[in-house]
């Protein structure tokens, strides 16, 4: 994909996928197990430096393929690119439908609407990354296998802790009265009872045997990104019994 660039009118700039060697130590033989994945950039031409930077971030991959390898680890899949294209610069942070297409060479072939996260966000230290992702399933030659598919994006600060969707589905009951006529209805009850997704950095250095008299400094504990407020959702059971429901409401750095 080709597009002109507004800094040189003289400019012209393709995203295009380049070979991008990875290596995935040995296989039973000893073979070095080497792929290709691929990687998105921007052959520049007549351009300066100054639009090199700029473009770069906005090559990304248009659809990928997920091929089986063996290595001494055993089988694994790897997320090759296989073509690449280019997005606007000031788009929003948002979801990218990009394909993936499992096991492309072998009978079991099959292209899944997959999706990543890309786009802008406002304020410094914000990153576009997924607030709701689900898994979907492919069938191989041994069987179901996930593959991680994101349904929505979101600004969060990055190497944050953060609050992202996740749905339990119950049976509920709703009985409504007309007339002295009471009707029972069973309906499904999604329920947003949200998970806790990031990272936690360190936590402080401990001093021995206290902080007034510190003769040894033990490095700090890593902190665990979990629920920090929790708010309880109710509904009415099929046994007419109420059922309470612990959904997570924020997300924190927390110890233990």
């Amino acid at each position: 994909m080709t597009i002109a660039l507004q800094a040189a009118a003289q400019c012209d700039a393709s995203c295009e996928r380049v070979i991008a060697p990875t290596g995935y130590g040995f296989d039973a033989a000893r073979r070095s197990v080497e792929v290709d994945v691929g990687s998105c950039r921007y052959d520049l031409r007549n351009c300066s430096i100054e639009d090199v930077s700029a473009l770069q971030s906005n090559c990304i991959p248009q659809a990928y393929e997920l091929r089986p390898f063996n290595n001494r680890s055993g089988p694994f899949l790897a997320r090759v690119i296989k073509s690449c294209q280019s997005i606007d610069v000031n788009s929003k942070c948002q979801r990218v439908e990009v394909p993936t297409i499992v096991f492309p060479y072998s009978p079991y072939r099959k292209m899944l609407r997959t999706g990543v996260c890309h786009g802008t966000c406002n304020g410094s230290g914000m990153s576009c990354v997924p607030t709701y992702e689900v898994n979907i399933i492919a069938h191989g030659p041994n069987g179901p296998i996930p593959i991680p598919n994101m349904l929505s994006c979101g600004c969060i600060a990055q190497g944050s802790c953060y609050r992202g969707d996740h749905f339990e589905s119950h049976w509920q009951l709703i009985e409504t009265t007309t007339d002295n006529v009471t009707t029972a209805i069973v309906s499904e009850e999604l329920i947003n009872v949200g998970k806790c997704v990031g990272s936690c950095p360190m936590g402080p250095a401990r001093c021995y045997p206290s902080d007034d008299d510190c003769k040894l400094s033990l490095p700090g504990t890593r902190l665990t990104c979990a629920p920090q407020s929790s708010v309880l959702y109710t509904y009415t059971d099929l046994s007419g019994a109420t059922v309470s429901v612990a959904t997570v409401d924020r997300c924190g750095c927390l110890t233990g």
